[in-house]
């Protein structure tokens, strides 16, 4: 009987379905969606990047990638230069602006964060730590 696990994916999607909402509703009131908002996770850490490093990470098609930075870029949130050695490829880096729409969704995110996990203690909130990157590297690896 798989009882427990059954009951633990459940929680575990509700608690998703729950940040998710959350998040979709914080992102359309800015006019991103959430793809964008990745993207914009990404660019902040790889600043520099090129569509496909984007496309990888986001496992989109390269079409797909390539529409998204043009409506980041419309949007004034990332700038598109051509490659200083090969000048086939694009580089993408966050605006100024960009950039403190990506700190203020950073603010969002962990001001959600701190409200989900206020009844948990430290100690606590360090093994839900061990363990949600225990399930997100089974996840990696295929086993899941």
């Amino acid at each position: 009987d798989h009882w427990d696990e059954f009951r633990i994916e459940r929680s575990m999607l509700r608690i998703g379905t729950f940040l998710a909402a959350k998040r979709n509703s914080r992102l359309r009131e800015r006019g991103l969606t959430a793809s964008q908002s990745e993207a914009l996770l990404f660019l902040h850490e790889n600043p520099g990047s090129s569509i496909t490093s984007l496309k990888k990470y986001l496992k989109i098609s390269h079409q797909a990638a390539r529409i998204l930075v043009e409506r980041l870029r419309e949007k004034e949130l990332v700038s598109v230069r051509p490659d200083a050695v090969d000048s086939r490829l694009r580089r993408i880096a966050l605006t100024e602006l960009g950039c403190l729409l990506f700190a203020q969704l950073k603010q969002e995110g962990q001001d959600a964060g701190v409200c989900l996990l206020k009844s948990l203690s430290p100690e606590e909130m360090v093994q839900l730590d061990a363990l949600l990157q225990k399930i997100s590297e089974s996840m990696q690896v295929g086993q899941a």
